[in-house]
């Protein structure tokens, strides 16, 4: 039974249009149609504006679909498509063209022909699909909103595709934030789809984006995608992805298979490794041209390749129902992009995986650069907030925790939940944990969080790891002097389990894999906060710890000690 809520001041599709919409479907795309997409097409037929929040590869796609094959043989009337990148054009291209739809995608090679198709005195194509940026113009580009404008009665419908984007990349990309003028500019229906649309985005976008809209909303699980999370290894010399290129070989044993890296530069690396380790691997980054892009994905569809090394420029909206892995090397930026990417791996309903490699040095590299190619102190913000975000939902496996669960509980999603079951065959690597580890009651970590709470209560600002775990290890640190003297590491009273040096028999070893993995399970727990910062004067970034107001409870003995899995295990399992 699909799980479908719908929002509606209008009646429920009836039986007669439920076949009128069925008909449709069959005999256009062949296909036999599900309730949301019914649902979608009833709230169009009636000319409301509606937003559909289905999960990636439930089939949006068709809810646009089939309003364009229902449009008369003799309209001049367009639908217009807005995408966020060239691969989902030429997706969306592809399919019309597979039933007969003509279409155009506008973009920079466009021709004086697509023009005349589209805004000539008889119009021939259906479709306009184009970005934000091609529609609003840039700096450097006018845009062809104009045009439109000249002819309101020339659309039909707008389609807004992975309408979570107008928030998500507006710092980025503003165009994006101009899409909120398209209600006022015309008067046809307007149709937004996303599976990833924030929670706190969703009135927002209800109000400035669409006018009161029919919302159909689904569950963005994917009971069948395998989430995995694993450390990977870099080395020394010009080939510092060798070692992650063999474990992808490994792992992806020859299926059909994306991986994703932070960057363009990352990518090229990435795929000469492979190409070391014998693996046929092509590349598609921003930096492609379009015809490049699409030679890409014809020869990945033709199996002519197994794998492409790609940016997020190969992420929403790309369908290949036979992709059986998906690689994040590194954290993703958000959870929204962990969904997105997860969404391009088993579209046919098999068994797929998503794997995503970890390494925090690294990680913590790629997140400078991000900050540093920030061109506003919100885009900063709204980057530091994804990856805090990021890191809980990575550190939640520390403690056992269904990753799953996390993600459909960030975007609110409920549908699941009350069938939602701790399967390590095929949930998570959180699952995994949860059912092959031992679970003892957390007394490290209460001594731990003792230490964080003694540090804080010394008006230490910013308790970064090292200090933590120099401090149970009894280590003369520089930074000590700032904030101690001799006699208060000595005086403190030997009945104090957070006292200095009160780990002092661990090997340094030992020491740095305890603080790591309890401050990860900590921050699983909600008992601690981090935050990422730059160290003054350079470009480094590091985690700057502090305990909530439960972590001190819990280090004041307020609450009751939990059982989790032990720390050094899974540090020793998880990082790098």
């Amino acid at each position: 039974m699909e799980d479908l809520t719908v929002e509606s001041t209008i009646a429920p599709a009836t039986e007669a249009e439920c076949m009128l919409w069925g008909g449709y479907a069959a005999q256009h795309l062949k296909i036999i149609p599900k309730p949301f997409q019914i649902e979608a097409v009833n709230a169009y037929s009636k000319k409301r504006d509606v937003l559909i929040i289905q999960g990636t590869g439930a089939g949006k796609s068709a809810c646009f679909t089939l309003p364009i094959v229902m449009l008369p043989k003799n309209s001049e009337q367009v639908v217009l498509i807005l995408v966020p990148t060239v691969a989902l054009a030429i997706n969306h291209q592809q399919k019309l063209t597979e039933i007969g739809i003509p279409s155009v995608f506008f973009n920079g090679d466009s021709t004086k022909e697509d023009y005349t198709r589209t805004f000539g005195p008889r119009p021939s194509t259906r479709v306009v699909i184009l970005t934000p940026e091609f529609l609003f113009g840039t700096e450097d580009r006018a845009g062809i909103i104009g045009r439109f404008q000249k002819c309101k009665t020339l659309l039909h419908l707008i389609v807004i595709d992975e309408a979570h984007l107008v928030y998500d990349w507006e710092p980025f990309r503003p165009s994006y934030g101009q899409v909120k003028q398209l209600k006022t500019m015309f008067d046809c229906p307007i149709m937004a789809l996303s599976t990833t649309l924030k929670p706190s985005n969703r009135q927002s976008l209800c109000l400035q984006v669409l006018r009161s809209p029919i919302i159909v909303k689904g569950s963005l699980d994917r009971r069948n995608v395998m989430m995995h999370m694993l450390p990977y290894t870099s080395s020394s010399g010009n080939d510092s992805f060798s070692p992650v290129a063999k474990q992808i070989k490994s792992l992806a044993n020859t299926e059909k298979s994306i991986v994703y890296c932070a960057t363009a530069k990352d990518c090229a690396q990435v795929e000469q490794s492979l190409k070391n380790a014998c693996v046929n691997a092509l590349l598609y980054t921003g930096k492609h041209s379009q015809k490049e892009k699409r030679e890409v994905l014809q020869k990945l569809a033709a199996d002519d390749c197994k794998i492409v090394v790609a940016t997020q420029a190969l992420g929403h909206g790309i369908d290949f129902s036979d992709v059986r892995n998906v690689f994040h090397i590194g954290l993703p930026p958000s959870i929204s992009d962990l969904i997105q990417s997860s969404g391009r791996a088993g579209r046919d309903g098999k068994p797929a995986d998503l794997y995503v490699l970890l390494n925090e040095n690294k990680d913590k590299d790629k997140l400078a650069f991000w900050i540093k190619q920030s061109n506003t102190s919100e885009e900063t913000s709204v980057r530091l907030e994804d990856y805090q975000i990021m890191w809980k939902y990575f550190s939640s496996a520390f403690v056992g925790d269904c990753q799953r669960q996390f993600h459909l509980n960030y975007f609110e999603d409920n549908s699941a939940q009350s069938t939602m079951e701790r399967n390590a065959s095929n949930c998570c690597t959180g699952c995994e944990i949860f059912s092959s580890e031992s679970f003892k009651p957390a007394v490290e970590l209460l001594r731990i969080l003792q230490v964080l709470d003694y540090l804080g209560s010394r008006n230490i600002k910013a308790v970064y790891e090292s200090y933590v775990i120099e401090w149970v290890q009894g280590k003369q640190a520089t930074w000590l002097w700032s904030h101690f003297n001799h006699e208060d590491l000595v005086n403190v009273p030997d009945s104090d389990a957070f006292k200095f040096g009160c780990l002092k028999t661990l090997t340094d070893d030992q020491a740095k894999l305890l603080v790591k993995g309890i401050l990860r399970q900590c921050l699983a727990k909600n008992f601690v906060d981090v935050k990422f910062r730059f160290l003054p004067g350079n470009n480094i970034i590091v985690k700057a710890w502090s305990i909530t107001d439960e972590g001190s409870r819990m280090s004041h003995s307020e609450t009751n000690l939990i059982n989790l899995p032990d720390p050094i295990k899974m540090a020793k399992r998880l990082l790098r």
